[in-house]
């Protein structure tokens, strides 16, 4: 009971997690049409520092979960996202005052990457520690929590938006930031220090250091590229299809909700089928069926299809990244400890490329937003053939545990 208790806690955290991470994303529009809105090339430029942030972390988590243990990195990393959101808020309201913005949001964001490259980190550590044996249902689990605070957040910044008070979102973000906070300290769901995984204890520390496998490595590439199709996707697809497609602000929420949402749906639905079937195949046709939703979205120019391929590619999206962690820990379970940070590590490297990339590409002519779009469809398939290779060495039972 008690260890239900506090993965509710991580998984509540988790859909804030994902509400913070992607409030900016989903105000893009609503940053660029003020005054002084911020330019495309500054918008990608903000995301770089918080990438940095993320990937340092992630990668020295091991030496600051020995130095500070779960409990002082997990409280640290609510209030980096609690200052990240004073941050955005800050920056939203001296838009059509003078001109920094970008600024306050470039000092604001790497904030964001420590917060998220902690919390993340140890929240993936503890699930696997807690339920070692459901291990792929309650990683996807918790990352469709993630998902859901994620597609809440577009909902959540047109409607504040159109009722003409934007910043009472990042208000309710620090006030759920506050409750996180209560709940993991009453539950002492953080200070699960006693079952401190064995690669992190100081005897493990004298044991003889071997190097990551060549195909642990390869998981990481698939996750570099399948993160940044995602980021593409989700930071920005708001200013394609307001931009170039020429769609309302309502359809750009819109599709953001529903990817989002449907990324949600979709890790919950591959949690259950975790359960009882070979999780190798949903992670064989997932960037398959990227590659075919992102290649419709590309092609398509009827307003009223956009939100159904959005819902498909969101689906397609789902499942990749919580089954990489688990078929790669199960695969190099002696790696374990490491790769549960560095894959964090190389989904943010690749979320950086499709954040901050973008703009810098796009200032090339005649390089377009549609032009990004259509290389993700190759980047997806390059993920594919590695997920194919990767997973026909893994035992169907051992990828299909329960």
């Amino acid at each position: 009971m008690r260890r239900l208790i506090h993965l509710s806690v991580f998984y509540f955290t988790s859909m804030l997690d994902g509400l913070c991470l992607i409030l900016f994303p989903a105000s893009s529009p609503f940053f660029k049409k003020a005054p002084f809105g911020i330019s495309d090339e500054q918008y990608g430029a903000v995301f770089l520092p918080m990438i940095v942030l993320a990937v340092i972390v992630t990668l020295l988590f091991k030496k600051l979960y020995r130095r500070w243990g779960a409990e002082k990195l997990f409280f640290a990393s609510l209030l980096s996202h609690a200052v990240f959101i004073a941050g955005l808020a800050a920056a939203y309201a001296v838009l059509g005052i003078n001109g920094s913005a970008p600024w306050i949001l470039a000092a604001a964001h790497p904030f964001l990457g420590l917060g998220f490259g902690l919390l993340v980190s140890v929240m993936n550590l503890r699930c696997v520690e807690m339920f070692p044996e459901k291990r792929d249902a309650v990683l996807s689990g918790l990352h469709a929590m993630l998902g859901l605070g994620a597609a809440l957040a577009p909902l959540a910044a047109e409607f504040f938006y159109q009722g003409g008070d934007w910043l009472k979102a990042p208000a309710i973000c620090l006030l759920m930031l506050g409750l996180s906070w209560f709940f993991a300290a009453a539950s002492g769901a953080a200070r699960e220090e006693k079952i401190c995984p064995a690669d992190f204890s100081p005897a493990a520390s004298e044991l003889p250091k071997a190097p990551l496998p060549l195909r642990a490595w390869m998981y990481l590439g698939a996750l570099i590229l399948y993160g940044t199709v995602e980021a593409a996707l989700g930071n920005w697809s708001g200013l394609y299809l307001t931009s170039e497609k020429g769609f309302g602000l309502g359809t750009a929420a819109g599709a953001l909700s529903v990817f989002w949402l449907f990324m949600t749906l979709g890790r919950l639905g591959a949690t259950f089928y975790s359960l009882r079937h070979d999780p190798r195949i949903l992670y064989r046709v997932s960037p398959l069926f990227i590659a075919l939703s992102v290649a419709g979205i590309v092609w398509n120019q009827d307003e009223s299809r956009v939100l159904m391929l959005y819902a498909a590619v969101g689906a397609s999206c789902s499942y990749f990244f919580p089954l990489t962690i688990s078929l790669s820990t199960r695969a190099f379970e002696r790696w374990r400890e490491p790769l549960s940070s560095l894959t964090v590590a190389c989904l943010m490297v690749g979320v950086g490329a499709g954040s901050s990339l973008c703009g810098w590409i796009k200032s090339f002519e005649p390089v377009s937003l549609g032009g990004i779009f259509m290389g993700l469809i190759f980047l997806a398939l390059s993920a594919g053939a590695l997920a194919w290779i990767l997973t026909q060495g893994v035992p169907a039972r051992q990828a299909a545990s329960s």
